[in-house]
């Protein structure tokens, strides 16, 4: 899974905040998912967020504080990791 790219194009997307980006994001972590990755929180923005997935997706709808890497760990964890900038 080339997931340095998927990042790549996750990271232009949320910094460019186009008009319909969101759904551009959610079809990208669609396929990410179909092809049998993942996308995790950082432990961090995950505690700061309360464990509230809505408050910590309004951190990639709303604000420039976050940004897509690939997850350290490819073979337990493979996919993406939302995490602070």
């Amino acid at each position: 899974m080339k997931t340095k790219r998927i990042c790549n194009k996750l990271n232009k997307l949320i910094s460019e905040k186009k008009e319909g980006f969101i759904d551009e994001v959610n079809k990208i972590i669609y396929e990410l998912y179909q092809k049998g990755g993942e996308m995790y929180w950082d432990r961090e923005i995950w505690i700061d967020n309360n464990f509230d997935d809505n408050r910590c997706r309004d951190l990639v709808r709303k604000t420039d504080k976050v940004m897509f890497v690939p997850s350290d760990d490819e073979q337990e964890h493979p996919g993406v990791v939302i995490k602070y900038k």
